[in-house]
């Protein structure tokens, strides 16, 4: 941020020396714009800060580190309590196969068409961060526009995915409900289907 202030020194000196200064950003961007106008009121004139969670930083002792989940989490329950509690299953189950040395892991290959076999129990992991991610920006970009900008969804992309997962509840069988929650991610990965694994 310092780099920023002693740029707009330079430009106000040289420029314009009674020009306001505004700073603006989303997200990250939007977190820098708050804190460049409450660390340097004095250089910061007005700050726009869209979806900036600066208040997610506020009281680090008693910082609840799955909030960013819960927050993901109501989005999916906006939809319907059965998405959110498929969703969880699949982890659960997931978590447990990882954790089961003797555990059949070559259907889930099968299961969530992956272009790569899932040969190693270590491999679980990196499935379930592939699911996490998918399920994680589909809530932040749950527009209600079709988007482009992160990778091509549908308007609603979060409350579409639960559409699958609608039709099989958390009892179902690890084919079903794997099936599901493949079909489910693919309105991140594969919206336009134009790639036959995952």
């Amino acid at each position: 941020m310092m780099d920023y202030v002693e740029f707009i020194k330079f430009i106000k000196q040289n420029y314009c020396q009674d020009c306001s200064v505004v700073v603006f950003g989303g997200s990250y961007a939007g977190m820098l714009a708050a804190w460049m106008r409450m660390k340097y009121p004095h250089v910061v004139d007005i700050a726009h800060a869209a979806s900036a969670p600066i208040y997610y930083y506020r009281n680090r002792q008693n910082f609840d580190i799955g909030i960013f989940y819960k927050i993901v989490t109501k989005n999916y329950e906006m939809h319907s309590t059965n998405c959110p509690n498929v969703i969880r299953e699949a982890f659960r189950r997931l978590t447990s196969y990882s954790q089961t040395p003797m555990a059949p892991i070559s259907f889930l290959s099968q299961y969530f068409n992956t272009c790569t076999p899932i040969k190693k129990y270590q491999d679980i992991a990196l499935l379930m961060d592939y699911i996490n991610v998918a399920y994680s920006y589909l809530a932040m970009i749950n527009y209600p526009y079709p988007t482009s900008f992160l990778k091509n969804v549908t308007a609603w992309p979060a409350n579409s995915s639960c559409i699958p997962l609608d039709k099989v509840t958390p009892n179902s069988n690890d084919e079903i409900l794997f099936s599901a929650i493949k079909e489910s991610i693919t309105y991140y990965y594969n919206f336009n289907n134009k790639t036959a694994c995952n």
